[in-house]
């Protein structure tokens, strides 16, 4: 727990990827010690995280954020990651790779 999933109360993270360099890194728990501590964005948390220090180390893989009010935040440093959200409207989106717009899927 911390490195590949993690659940407070303003944060919670689900990652995908090389699970050494997210162990190393404490992943999940390095987000949402962002949003709290330093009042960040899951987005912006997100984006330090994965963006920079994860691709400094040499890893890859991604993450889904979730803030308390139902905001996500879906972050990889690959090609592309396998994704799918409701958001608060009870919209459904879906999206592979990274230069893709997301797809709104009907229920």
């Amino acid at each position: 727990i911390g490195a590949g999933t993690w659940a407070d109360g303003g944060c919670a993270v689900s990652a995908t990827g090389h699970g050494e360099y997210f162990i190393r890194l404490g992943v999940a728990q390095r987000i949402c010690e962002r949003v709290e501590f330093q009042g960040r964005s899951i987005a912006s948390a997100a984006d330090t995280v994965i963006g920079r220090e994860l691709t400094e180390l040499g890893g890859t893989g991604g993450v889904i954020v979730l803030g308390p009010t139902g905001e996500h935040a879906l972050r990889f440093n690959t090609e592309g990651m396998y994704r799918g959200w409701i958001d608060a409207d009870g919209r459904i989106g879906v999206a592979i790779y990274g230069d893709e717009d997301a797809v709104e899927v009907q229920p």
